[in-house]
Parts: structure tokens; C-alpha cells; sequence
């Protein structure tokens, strides 16, 4: 199967966006970047050291970086968790591309995460807080929503089964 088009995740933290894209990147013979580890990459910082700038600061970078990479050619994207709280990357991202909006049942992401991670750091249960917040977010920019509930490569194969449907 050939994309034409940007085909990019969305989900929470932990949700398996990144380990997601590269398998699907490797099913489709495309380019794979994470946003995350290319913002870290091109600032030189881990996103620990960019938060601690500020949250607001992290946000801009991550905007800048996506307006960079989005638009060159057809890859799998794994976004941030936070993407969709700026209406400006969604409008973005959603231009010509397919949006797969990950779920994953934050019990089994508590279960796996790193809990130092820079916005769980003081408040582990902040991830149940988020997905309220972004649960609505994340169906209302997505083309279709992917449970990964069970093995990565049943979540792949429910995605290259919707990317079959839209031929």
C-alpha cells in the first residue's frame, strides 16, 4: 500500500503513538519522524529541560516544529501528547492528512509510563486529569479512533485495515 498523504497519531502519553509509527512506517515502506525527539534533536535539550522553561515555551516549539515537518513528503508522524490543546497545530495537521487518534486505557499507560516524565512528575493521577481534557480533543480531530489494547502489531493491523477502507 503507497500513502499519498501525511498519516499522523494522536493520543496520550504512553498511548504507543511512537512505537505505533515506526511499525506502520515499516508496513508502508515510509519516512517515520517522532515531533518529541525532533524537537530535542534540533534544540539539544531533553523535553525535561524544555519544560522547565515553561510548559507555554515547550508548546511554542512544538508548533514551530510541526509547521517544519508536516508538509514534507508522506510520513508517519507520532505528535506529542499535548498537540491537540493548540487549535493552531490541529487546523495545521489536519490539512490534507489523516489523523488516527490512539486510545489506550490510561490504567494500562499508568501501568508502563515513566511517571518522571515532566508533566507527571508531582502528580501521577495529572495523566486521568488530561485524558477528561483531551478525550474530546483528540475524537473531534481524528479521522478514526485506534484502540491499542492488546499487542502493537493488532493495532497496526486495525490501522492498514482503515488506511484499506479510504482506496
Amino acid at each position: 500500500m503507497e500513502i499519498d498523504k501525511n498519516i499522523a497519531l494522536i493520543g496520550m502519553p504512553g498511548s504507543g503513538k511512537t512505537s505505533l509509527a515506526r511499525l506502520l512506517a515499516e508496513e508502508l515502506e515510509a519516512d517515520f519522524i517522532d515531533l518529541d525527539d525532533y524537537i530535542r534533536t534540533k534544540y539539544n535539550k531533553s523535553s525535561q529541560e524544555l519544560f522547565k522553561m515553561s510548559e507555554e515555551y515547550f508548546r511554542a516549539l512544538e508548533h514551530e516544529a510541526l509547521v517544519e515537518i508536516v508538509n514534507l513528503k508522506p510520513r508517519i508522524i507520532a505528535t506529542g501528547g499535548g498537540i491537540v490543546e493548540n487549535p493552531n497545530n490541529m487546523k495545521y495537521l489536519s490539512q490534507d492528512r489523516i489523523i488516527l487518534f490512539i486510545n489506550r486505557p490510561v490504567d494500562e499507560i499508568m501501568k508502563d509510563m515513566d511517571l518522571s516524565r515532566p508533566l507527571f512528575k508531582k502528580d501521577p493521577n495529572r495523566l486521568y486529569k488530561l485524558f477528561e481534557r483531551r478525550y474530546p480533543l483528540y475524537k473531534k480531530y481524528s479521522h478514526v479512533e485506534i484502540m491499542n489494547h492488546g499487542s502493537l502489531w493488532e493495532a497496526v493491523k486495525r490501522i492498514m485495515d482503515y488506511l484499506a477502507s479510504l482506496d
